[in-house]
């Protein structure tokens, strides 16, 4: 009984090691991606300002949403184009 305790209790310590590194890990391509993001932002104000054009402000870049019903139109486009369907068929060729 106390092997196979041992045994659970040093899988779970291997585990939550891997676990801890993978979690740094990510945190680690998170903000490297945030950096590159920053990086890549700063090089298209530069060339909006290289250009004359107006800085892009953050309410023009949220005003990205589909027409109305444009999203429902897609997807009975979808059904009606390709019958037979499963529900993950479809969430999957619409990208949801």
């Amino acid at each position: 009984m106390d092997n196979f305790e041992q045994m659970i209790e040093k899988e779970r310590a291997r585990l939550g090691a891997l676990r801890d590194d993978l979690l740094a890990q990510r945190a680690r391509i998170a903000t490297q991606l945030a950096e590159i993001d920053q990086e890549l932002a700063a090089i298209g104000a530069y060339e909006r300002a290289k250009l004359g054009k107006p800085a892009r402000t953050i309410k023009a870049a949220k005003n990205t949403r589909a027409p109305r019903g444009a999203k429902r139109e897609e997807l009975l486009a979808l059904i009606e184009d390709t019958p037979g369907l499963t529900r993950g068929e479809i969430i999957e060729k619409l990208g949801i």
